[in-house]
C-alpha cells in the first residue's frame, strides 16, 4: 500500500474486560467521516558535551498517549447517547436522549473498509477507547451536521500475547 485514501463501515462495542474483541457485538454508528489515530510522545535528550560541535549523545522517546480522533455525520440517538454519555429512551413516537448521566464510556471500535486507490481491504482494531466529550456537535448550521469525538486508547490488558499490541491492529489487504 502506497497511496490511500479510505472509506468503510465503523463499529461501536462496549468495552468488556472479560470477552475478547472479536466475539464483541459491534453496532454500526453510521456515517463517519474522519477515523484518525494520532499520537504524542515523551522525548528526552542528553546533548554531547564531549566536543565543542554539540549534537546528542542519547536520546529516548515512548509514546505519551494514543488518540482516536471520529466524527460522525449520523446524529442517530444512540449515537447522541454514547457521544454524550447518556441514555435513549422512546416513547411513542419521540425519542429522548438524556446527556451527561454517567462518566466517559470505555468502547472498542472497529473499521472495516477499502482503500479506494487500489480497491484493497483494510481493517482496523482499537482494542479500548475511553470516550471523551463532543468537541463539537452541530445543531445549527449551514453544512450538514458533524459531532466530533475523540477517545484516549487505553492498554486492553486481556491481551497478553508476546508481540501483539494492546492498543490497536490494522490488516491490510496485499
Amino acid at each position: 500500500m502506497s497511496a490511500f485514501i479510505g472509506a468503510g463501515i465503523v463499529s461501536v462495542a462496549p468495552w468488556s474486560d472479560t470477552v475478547a474483541f472479536d466475539t464483541l457485538t459491534f453496532v454500526d454508528v453510521g456515517n463517519v467521516s474522519k477515523l484518525s489515530p494520532s499520537f504524542s510522545e515523551d522525548r528526552k535528550t542528553l546533548k554531547n558535551y564531549r566536543n565543542a560541535a554539540g549534537g546528542n549523545y542519547a536520546s529516548f522517546a515512548r509514546v505519551d498517549s494514543a488518540e482516536l480522533a471520529m466524527e460522525f455525520r449520523d446524529l442517530s440517538a444512540d449515537n447522541l447517547a454514547l457521544a454524550l454519555w447518556g441514555t435513549a429512551t422512546t416513547v411513542t413516537t419521540t425519542t429522548t436522549v438524556e446527556a451527561l448521566l454517567s462518566s466517559a464510556p470505555l468502547v472498542a471500535v472497529k473499521f472495516v473498509g477499502t482503500n479506494l486507490v487500489d480497491g484493497k481491504d483494510v481493517t482496523g482494531k482499537f482494542f479500548k477507547v475511553r470516550l471523551g466529550s463532543p468537541q463539537g456537535l452541530d445543531l445549527i448550521g449551514e453544512d450538514f451536521a458533524n459531532m466530533s469525538l475523540t477517545g484516549i486508547m487505553e492498554a486492553d490488558e486481556k491481551i497478553v500475547t508476546a508481540g501483539k499490541s494492546q492498543y490497536f491492529s490494522l490488516a491490510l489487504e496485499d
